[in-house]
């Protein structure tokens, strides 16, 4: 699955209805309790390979936003007081806030799909 903005979509700032990925998540669960074996098996899997995949992107964006954070605090003790430096710092927080949006949400898909 790769990152893209879909993924981190919200109920509010989707075309949609619901975010694709708990519409994906509820029919998925709905089916692993199907009585035929092979429609249980078969979303079983996948819904296992989602979640494996969320946990891999999870990683990813835990070392984004600690790089990030990093690159902001350098910028933080360079020190300065220009309108140049500002601007970089705004840059800065704006870039970590946003990394740090996609974490919580990423987390909250993850719980959905652990708590279903």
């Amino acid at each position: 699955m790769a990152i893209s903005d879909t993924l981190y979509e919200e109920a509010e700032t989707t075309t949609h209805t619901l975010p694709l990925i708990s519409i994906l998540l509820t029919w998925l669960n709905t089916m692993s309790s199907s009585p035929l074996r092979p429609i249980r098996h078969t979303s079983t899997y996948i819904a296992l390979k989602i979640v494996t995949e969320l946990c891999v992107q999870a990683g990813d964006i835990s070392k984004e936003l600690n790089l990030k954070q990093r690159q902001k605090d350098m910028e933080a003790k360079k020190g300065g007081v220009g309108p140049a430096f500002q601007k970089k710092m705004k840059e800065a927080e704006a870039k970590v806030k946003e990394v740090h949006g996609k974490k919580l949400r990423l987390e909250e898909i993850m719980k959905d799909s652990f708590d279903t």
